[in-house]
C-alpha cells in the first residue's frame, strides 16, 4: 500500500534526522538497498515518492556518516538504468515511469551539491543525452529536466548547444 509506504518513509526520515549516528549503519546495510529498488519502481508515486525524494536528500546531507551515503555512491547506483538499484542484481529495462521516478531522486541528490559539482553533474547529463543507449539518454534528459526545475541552469551557457 502506497499510503503505508509514505508513512514508513516519513518515520525513516525522522529517524535519520534525529539520531544519525545510531541509525545510519543499519540503515545502509538493510534499508538502503530496498530504497534504491523502490526508487526504480514504476509503482512509486504521489506522497510516497515525494517523501522518498526527501529521504535521498537527507542521505546526501549525512554523507560523512557512511561512505554508502556519499553523493558519488548514491549517484552511481541510481544513474545505472540497467540495474535494479542493487549491485549484482539482475538486469532489467526500466519503464518510462521508473525512469521518471529515478530522475527525480537523482535531481534531489544533485541539487544538494555545491554549484561546481552541480555544473559537472549537468554536463554529464548533457553528454549522456546523446548516448547510443536509449535508456541512458532518456534518463539523462529526464534528470537534467528535473535538476532544471529545482536549480537555475541559466549560468551554463554551453548547455544550449
Amino acid at each position: 500500500d502506497v499510503h503505508l509506504t509514505n508513512l514508513t518513509l516519513t518515520l525513516l526520515l525522522a529517524l535519520l534526522k534525529k539520531d544519525a549516528a545510531v541509525t545510519v549503519p543499519s540503515f545502509c546495510e538493510i534499508t538502503l538497498p530496498k530504497l534504491l529498488r523502490f526508487a526504480k519502481s514504476s509503482i512509486t508515486h504521489g506522497a510516497a515518492h515525494e517523501t522518498l525524494v526527501q529521504v535521498f536528500r537527507a542521505m546526501v546531507s549525512l554523507s560523512s556518516a557512511h561512505p554508502a551515503l556519499q553523493f558519488s555512491a548514491l549517484f552511481a547506483q541510481l544513474y545505472d538504468p540497467s540495474s535494479g538499484g542493487v549491485a549484482g542484481e539482475e538486469t532489467k529495462v526500466l519503464s518510462r515511469s521508473s525512469l521518471t521516478n529515478v530522475s527525480k531522486c537523482i535531481a534531489a541528490i544533485t541539487t544538494t551539491l555545491p554549484l561546481i559539482s552541480l555544473t559537472e553533474g549537468v554536463q554529464r547529463f548533457a553528454r549522456d543525452a546523446v548516448a547510443t543507449n536509449d535508456t541512458l539518454a532518456q534518463l539523462a534528459l529526464l534528470s537534467m529536466g528535473e535538476v532544471g526545475q529545482q536549480a537555475d541552469l541559466s549560468m551554463l551557457a554551453d548547455l544550449k548547444d
